[in-house]
């Protein structure tokens, strides 16, 4: 049979239309891989996670870090950016950098408290005199503590000016050891007109501070209802600027207490513990066996401050403390060394607030209790204590004396007629 002309046969049209195909597969493949090449592809999981664990950032150095804060906060609108307040420049003649802005360096009491801007610093403004006593006092202070900033305070009244044997009572032998010491930077707060004479005769640093004692103190015994008072009064130091060391006049001061304070936490203190773990504090166990696999548990436990001998810097922190203590006092009969404990170290919670003042005990073997003195200290070796304070025993005067003899006069048995406790033979 014939076939038309031009026109293919079956198998020949079939063969054509295979090349075709396979011709279009082809260049297909050449444009894929032209236009993706492998190296674009997606990778597996793994192949992600091996990236996630080899992939290296390079730190920025603190330079470039604070190029790249300032460039970030030129961005901000001005009222959203935190502005710090500008520190003055330090004017303490003893700070190794006068005419720089507070630095580390200086430790000082002025260095240390110069900030006393209101905010949110946790400082308020100090040195303005609120009452006609504060004036006063002012007065004084500028006087006997022009760039320190700090003084040492003992409250008292005139009954102990004189001991009933006629000799000078605790108040006379703590006024001469301040003296003896060097401390120039002192007051006597004087609660009556009787101790101001006295003062005055005397050449004593005083001011005279009239203060009414609460009714819920009455009945405490006069050296606790004293001792309460001086909640109310460091307020005024504290108000005016200036860092107030506390003392009660049972003390005998040995050396300069300002050189042995590192001004560091808001209140350093005398510790009532007589070795260094009831003094400087330990973890304790606590054993419930009811709870089993729980049984154990852990606290904190250490000495009291003693209420007699403490430093507390100027700042808000402790005025609060010393407020929170005041109003305490004044409605409620109690023992002003338990509510000033409380309000330093009972933990805020709830409702209730604290002042969040940090605490620094002093060394025990510089700051001396007299319980540490007469059961362990006096027994061995040992450096010129900085003050001694004869809080654990009723004999009082007759141990201050006899602390005298022994670290001022130099007579190494003068403590040996006391037992270390109030008992004999103890």
């Amino acid at each position: 049979m014939e076939t038309r002309r031009g026109r293919p046969s079956g198998d020949a049209a079939l063969s054509q239309l295979v090349v075709a195909v396979a011709v279009g597969v082809i260049v297909g493949f050449i444009a894929a891989v032209a236009l993706h090449p492998p190296s674009a592809a997606v990778p597996t999981i793994e192949q992600q996670q091996q990236q996630q664990t080899t992939t290296s950032v390079t730190p920025l150095s603190l330079s470039e870090l604070n190029d790249l804060c300032s460039s970030h906060a030129d961005q901000q609108p001005r009222n959203q950016r935190l502005e710090l307040p500008a520190q003055a420049p330090c004017e303490c003649p003893s700070c190794p950098t006068p005419s720089c802005p507070q630095t580390e360096k200086c430790k000082c009491a002025p260095c240390t408290q110069a900030v006393v801007a209101t905010g949110d610093n946790g400082f308020p403004t100090m040195g303005t005199p609120q009452t006609d006593t504060q004036r006063a006092l002012l007065d004084i202070l500028q006087n006997i503590a022009p760039t320190e900033k700090e003084v040492l305070v003992a409250v008292s009244d005139h009954n102990l000016i004189k001991h009933w044997t006629g000799q000078p009572g605790m108040l006379a032998l703590w006024v001469q050891s301040v003296k003896r010491s060097g401390v120039k930077n002192y007051i006597v707060a004087a609660l009556d007109e009787e101790l101001a004479s006295w003062c005055r005769a005397n050449d004593v640093n005083y001011y005279l501070r009239k203060t009414e004692m609460p009714s819920t103190q009455h009945g405490t015994g006069s050296n606790h209802a004293t001792s309460a008072l001086k909640f109310w009064i460091l307020q005024d130091f504290v108000q005016l600027g200036y860092a107030p060391f506390l003392s009660d006049v049972d003390v005998v001061v040995l050396r300069n207490p300002f050189d042995y304070v590192k001004r560091d936490a808001d209140v350093e203190g005398m510790s009532d513990g007589f070795d260094e773990t009831t003094a400087y504090g330990e973890i304790q166990g606590h054993d419930d066996p009811t709870m089993g696999w729980s049984r154990y548990a852990q606290k904190i436990g250490h000495f009291v401050f003693n209420s007699g001998l403490f430093y507390l810097r100027a700042n808000k922190r402790t005025l609060d403390l010393l407020q929170m203590v005041e109003k305490k006092l004044a409605v409620i009969k109690a023992w002003d060394q338990s509510v000033f404990n409380e309000f330093l170290f009972l933990l805020p919670h709830g409702d209730r607030n604290g002042p969040l003042c940090s605490q620094r005990v002093l060394q025990i073997d510089l700051f001396v209790n007299s319980k540490r003195l007469f059961k362990t200290l006096r027994k061995r070796p040992h450096d010129m204590p900085v003050m001694i304070h004869v809080n654990y025993h009723p004999d009082k005067y007759e141990r201050m004396v006899a602390i005298i003899k022994r670290y001022v006069d130099g007579d190494n048995r003068a403590l040996d007629p006391f037992p270390g406790g109030s008992e004999p033979g103890s």
